[in-house]
């Protein structure tokens, strides 16, 4: 084994690697490999001290959401003591201060079958409406739909082709971003309660239907932060995925 190749698993068993070796990381280690390692295993920097609190936290959210805890995962700052987001880089990676967010991964399929069938509801709702659509289309005929719908629609059944639900995307005044918000909200009670060692300003939620869904998003958002390094990568992302937002909308705790 290459002294490369042993510098790399060394930093892989790193819980917390700093800014520096997490870029040795990018350099060296497939992003879908990064993704699974810290999605799925270790302890978040904002409770590095104190590990137990972790797992009450974890407890609490798994019921709010109603998945086992072991479905539950922390990303973002809190993760890592510092951004992975490409937008928060210039000057070197935002630190984990006040001011940050913990990002919370929750796998639940029940909640992302009953968005399926919500989303389902949405666009026949939006769409029986539309003038021209209750009659067979003839050749070449068009009729206008606003964009803001159409936008709407392209929101939500992206998400949802990606395996995520993203309570932002939701429509407004809707009962279902609602029950999302309040989720997120006794979620973010359930953090201030443990007190977490580290800073930490709101927490945001974002639901996938599977590990798989979970890992792909990241392994696009550390390619993303790769390239943003001058990391060449030779399974590039695609321009598509740059308007996947992986930092989901949070709820302030102030």
């Amino acid at each position: 084994m290459s002294d490369q190749s042993k510098e790399v698993y060394e930093l892989l068993g790193k819980d917390h690697p700093t800014e520096t070796e997490f870029k040795k990381l990018l350099e060296r280690t497939a992003p879908g490999v990064l993704a699974k390692r810290f999605l799925s295993s270790g302890l978040p920097f904002v409770f590095k001290d104190q590990p137990h609190k972790y797992l009450a936290f974890r407890e609490a959210v798994g019921k709010i959401f109603k998945v086992p805890p072991q479905q539950i995962a922390v990303m973002g700052s809190a993760r890592f003591g510092f951004s992975t987001s490409p937008r928060k880089q210039e000057g070197g990676a935002k630190p984990l201060d006040e001011n940050s967010d913990m990002d919370l991964v929750v796998i639940s399929p029940d909640l992302f079958e009953v968005a399926l069938e919500s989303f389902t509801k949405y666009c026949f709702e939006k769409l029986r409406t539309v003038d021209g659509l209750t009659s067979d289309a003839k050749p070449g005929e068009k009729i206008q739909i606003s964009k803001s719908t159409l936008l709407a629609l392209r929101r939500r059944s992206k998400a949802l082709f990606y395996g995520y639900i993203s309570p932002n995307d939701l429509e407004d005044g809707s009962l279902e971003k609602q029950h999302f918000y309040d989720m997120q909200r006794e979620a973010a009670t359930q953090l201030f309660g443990t007190a977490p060692p580290g800073p930490i300003n709101r927490i945001g939620a974002r639901i996938y239907r599977d590990w798989d869904a979970a890992e792909r998003a990241y392994e696009f958002s550390f390619k993303r932060l790769a390239l943003s390094e001058g990391v060449k990568l030779s399974d590039a992302y695609s321009p598509e995925d740059d308007d996947l937002n992986f930092a989901p909308e949070g709820v302030n705790l102030g």
